[in-house]
């Protein structure tokens, strides 16, 4: 007899610990407190299952089959805040501002020297719009007028190893093994 009041009290109890630790789970994956200034705001992120599309992954790793053994390293999704440096002056706020928000596919590094040779961006369907080249024309402008190379690709699942090998070469200066070697 007791068996039967205390089995429903237990079904129960077992449904609300089941809403509530799904629930916990759902909102810590989805919103998390946050100070933005002075007030408090909801911060509705979740983490991303991977870094790169898979269109941008099959070219790093081409990009990566083009440089091996070469004393070059590659860098992806790099901020235009991080390669250039806004002027002091009348202009620095807007020149600022314009760089801060905008990034660069893939950058190629000479190493140990750290120096920026190159910079590649992928212009996939995304590029196709008109307000997508303006944009391109703006950051083709800010590169220019930085004097740093951009290199622009059209993406495919399977890039051309010999090909993306000839874009980037004049930029890089490889190192010629010797024929004997």
């Amino acid at each position: 007899m007791t068996w039967i009041l205390l089995a429903p009290i237990g079904v129960a109890l077992f449904v609300f610990i089941l809403i509530t630790k799904r629930s916990a789970v759902n909102s810590e994956q989805k919103t998390l407190p946050a100070l933005i200034g002075n007030s408090a705001a909801k911060l509705e992120i979740r983490r991303k299952n991977y870094f790169f599309t898979t269109t941008e992954n099959a070219f790093y790793r081409q990009l990566m089959g083009a440089l091996h053994g070469q004393p070059y390293v590659v860098l992806s999704k790099v901020r235009l805040l991080d390669l250039f440096v806004p002027i002091k002056g009348e202009n620095y706020i807007v020149s600022k501002n314009k760089i801060a928000q905008k990034h660069v596919d893939f950058v190629i590094l000479e190493m140990p020297s750290g120096k920026v040779l190159v910079a590649l961006e992928l212009d996939g369907s995304s590029h196709d719009s008109e307000r997508q080249q303006v944009k391109d024309s703006e950051k083709d402008a800010m590169f220019q007028l930085a004097g740093l190379p951009l290199i622009r690709c059209k993406p495919s699942e399977k890039p051309d190893l010999v090909a993306l090998k000839s874009l980037i070469e004049p930029y890089l200066g490889f190192v010629k093994k010797p024929v004997n070697a």
